[in-house]
């Protein structure tokens, strides 16, 4: 049995084994896969599509969700706990209103230390000031990833090369 490549308008829309060939039916290598294009005599590959908004919005969102680095250690960042991150800095920020004092890490409960669990598992006890500039930093990075998305949709093309650490902070 023969690979084919079933092709309409100048596409492989399917990929067939067969061996009775329909006349837009083109024997194939291994690697032709459904959208190449066919010039009569070989198989195409397409270009690459150039680079969406939505793609550069999926490269901030991931970037987002790989973990930062706080006093040293690193911590995770995906919308759950950036989210998580926003309600202990809330939390804090009314805890320095009412008086909680630096060093104090039973600020949120009296019965229990506030702690925050770093991406290795480690429980990293923080005290009111602590969570405060922790809830800072994750905020500022967010802000300038958000930032950097947007200098790079508003380029007319977005470059191929957006991913690059170099487009981002």
């Amino acid at each position: 049995m023969t690979k084919y490549a079933v092709v309409e308008q100048g596409f492989v829309v399917n990929i067939v084994v067969g061996n009775e060939p329909q006349s837009n039916w083109f024997a194939a290598h291994d690697n032709v896969k459904i959208g190449w294009g066919w010039n009569g005599a070989s198989f195409v590959k397409p270009a690459p599509l150039a680079p969406t908004a939505q793609d550069v919005d999926t490269e901030c969102e991931r970037r987002l969700g790989d973990g930062f680095v706080f006093n040293g250690i690193r911590f995770q960042s995906g919308p759950q706990s950036r989210s998580r991150i926003d309600r202990a800095y809330v939390s804090a920020l009314a805890a320095l209103m009412g008086g909680a004092q630096p060093g104090n890490t039973f600020w949120a409960d009296p019965d229990q230390e506030f702690v925050w669990i770093a991406e290795d598992d480690a429980r990293i006890a923080m005290d009111a000031q602590t969570a405060v500039l922790f809830g800072k930093t994750q905020a500022v990075r967010y802000g300038k990833h958000i930032l950097k998305a947007n200098d790079l949709k508003k380029m007319q093309p977005i470059p191929a090369d957006f991913k690059d650490d170099t487009y981002w902070p």
